[in-house]
């Protein structure tokens, strides 16, 4: 459950990478200090001097490629598949919950069996000892009591180690460091299911969250897909720099600003764009089939 919920925050977090990646550009400044053993002609004084600084500030946006749209509709695929995960895992968790203490009672009505059985078998016993007393049987005749009594004592022995193992179970299931104590039900009738299992089983197939989980990993696929694809397209870059030189630490001599325009085509680069795609293509087959798979197993 912690699980599911770290992934839920983190296809939150690729979402909003995804959508700010697509509608604002990256900023970036920096500056630097540089000393020379000699003087030299520098270009924000037009002097010589020993000493070179700059600032500057850079915006850069991709307006064509990058897989920017398979990025928004992996990211949107993602955070569907995290919170039907989520669900499932939650519901996982109370399912396990329940068995871990329905098992404790179980163990503690089988114990109760055991224990009945060896008080009979003792009985018995006791009642064959009385016969072979009185001269109505032989010793030998007991011999099978006998071996039903150790055997009692050794299920008597083993229900309750069942017991103790439950109930640490049981505490382990729901955050404990000891052992928990199941507390009785009801006994009586539950009421009657509010739907058919027909029913049942027509809301899993619609909106179960192991197949709803299964479908958006399926569209991540699908997207992830469509971003290699996009490698074939040219990318379209708008950037600009606006910067300040000087010899001081901190410039002020000349300012220059940059605008440009990079248009660049991927034409080969030994296959690994093709590779990608292939791996994004068998990614996608693969969530395919075990979405397929989810909806025929409702």
């Amino acid at each position: 459950a912690v699980a599911a919920r770290g992934q839920l925050e983190t296809a939150a977090w690729e979402r909003r990478h995804a959508v700010s990646n697509l509608l604002t550009p990256t900023v970036t400044a920096g500056g630097s200090y540089t000393h020379f053993s000699e003087p030299f002609l520098n270009f924000g004084t037009g002097g010589l001097s020993p000493n070179a600084t700059s600032a500057t500030l850079e915006a850069r946006y991709t307006v064509l490629g990058g897989g920017k749209l398979g990025q928004l509709r992996s990211s949107r695929a993602s955070v569907d598949y995290a919170e039907a995960s989520e669900t499932a895992s939650r519901f996982r968790t109370a399912l396990s919950a329940d068995a871990a203490y329905f098992a404790v009672l179980a163990d503690r009505e089988l114990a109760r069996v055991a224990t009945d059985r060896l008080r009979r078998a003792e009985e018995q016993l006791g009642v064959a000892r009385v016969r072979v007393l009185a001269g109505e049987a032989i010793a030998t005749d007991s011999l099978q009591l006998l071996l039903e009594v150790n055997r009692a004592q050794l299920a008597v022995l083993s229900r309750d180690s069942a017991v103790v193992a439950s109930r640490l179970r049981l505490g382990r299931q729901i955050g404990l460091s000891g052992p928990a104590e199941a507390a009785p039900i009801d006994e009586s009738v539950p009421p009657p299911l509010p739907l058919t299992q027909d029913d049942a089983a027509r809301e899993m197939r619609a909106r179960g969250p192991d197949i709803e989980a299964a479908r958006a990993a399926e569209r991540r696929a699908d997207a992830i897909l469509l971003a290699q694809r996009e490698s074939y397209l040219p990318e379209i870059t708008v950037g600009a720099i606006t910067g300040a030189y000087d010899s001081e630490l901190f410039p002020s001599e000349q300012r220059r600003t940059q605008l440009a325009v990079t248009v660049s085509l991927p034409i080969w680069n030994a296959g690994q764009r093709e590779l990608a795609v292939s791996r994004a293509r068998v990614d996608r087959d693969i969530a395919r089939a075990e979405r397929d798979d989810r909806e025929r197993a409702a």
